[in-house]
């Protein structure tokens, strides 16, 4: 089911967990004890308005570091989190040109900290809705024998709602788990789309029920935004002990800054575990088997027997 608005309304700022987005493949490319604190900067204002924050860079090595700092911009990369860095990556959603440092090159001292202040600026002419980049610090060092230049970037997430007219809008993109299981867990997976203008953060869970619509098991949903324009897939380990049968997971989350709306879907699959029911089943199942192919010989006999007809001649 698909629910959508497009109202005005004022963002509020969504203080829950977003995931980092920064893998380890996007920045650390090699192993300088190089970091960044804290990882995620999230500001909720209107145009015109403006932030000051600091970001700390740590050097936890025992040399002395030379660092610089980058504004870029990111944008969504498959379904598991990524990102992909660059210059124009995030469209008409950046806020690249927004931020501004009150420095760009610094030396971190040996096992210390360097602070640097910088400022949002939201634009008077900002969209309304998400928009996103990131703050690089990167740090250069000669590698053991003096040769190549050691390159490290570490990075924070910067993400800016701007208050205005937005559009809430997620669909279920996909919802599935395996249509047969024979072992423990099983693993199932909701896909959202964000369609609108401003980031959600879908919340609920997954329920499993049996044949007999009893519940067996109700999994929660990790929390995590899906920006705009993108799809993030939302996995869920199903452990507890299941008998054999058909069973039906059903999936119901909500979000929406200020009005709920809903999202649900649903799917069935098959759950038979052969290591210790296996051969009873077979065995059950031949024998219906065998009696739906001699049906045509038993019901007779049976009418036969309920009418006292022995087949005898007079």
């Amino acid at each position: 089911m698909e629910t959508k608005t497009s109202t005005r309304k004022r963002l509020i700022s969504l203080a829950a967990l977003f995931a980092l987005f920064l893998s380890p493949p996007a920045f650390a490319q090699a192993p300088l004890e190089l970091s960044i604190s804290p990882v995620r900067f999230e500001f909720a204002g209107y145009p015109g308005q403006q932030f000051h924050e600091t970001v700390r860079v740590i050097n936890a090595s025992e040399e002395w570091l030379t660092a610089t700092l980058e504004v870029l911009d990111f944008a969504p990369q498959g379904e598991e989190g990524q990102i992909v860095v660059g210059e124009g990556a995030a469209g008409e959603r950046s806020l690249a040109s927004w931020v501004h440092p009150a420095t760009s090159g610094f030396t971190i001292p040996p096992r210390s900290r360097y602070p640097v202040d910088f400022v949002v600026d939201i634009p008077v002419e900002a969209e309304p809705g998400t928009h996103y980049g990131t703050i690089l610090a990167v740090a250069q060092a000669q590698d053991s024998g003096g040769g190549a230049q050691i390159v490290t970037k570490v990075g924070a997430v910067l993400l800016a709602d701007v208050y205005g007219d937005v559009r809430e809008e997620l669909r279920v993109a996909g919802f599935g788990v395996p249509r047969f299981s024979s072992k423990l867990p099983i693993a199932l997976a909701a896909r959202f789309e964000n369609t609108g203008t401003v980031r959600a953060r879908p919340q609920g869970q997954i329920t499993v029920r049996n044949l007999f619509g009893r519940t067996v098991a109700t999994l929660a949903l990790e929390e995590a935004n899906v920006l705009p324009g993108a799809v993030r897939r939302f996995p869920a380990m199903l452990r507890e002990r299941l008998w054999a049968g058909r069973y039906t997971a059903r999936l119901e989350a909500t979000y929406g800054l200020t009005n709920p709306l809903s999202v649900a879907s649903e799917t069935s699959f098959w759950f038979i575990d052969w290591r210790n029911v296996g051969l009873p089943f077979l065995i059950l199942l031949g024998t219906l088997l065998f009696l739906l192919s001699r049906r045509r010989n038993i019901l007779p006999a049976l009418r036969a027997l309920r009418r006292g007809d022995t087949g005898a001649n007079p």
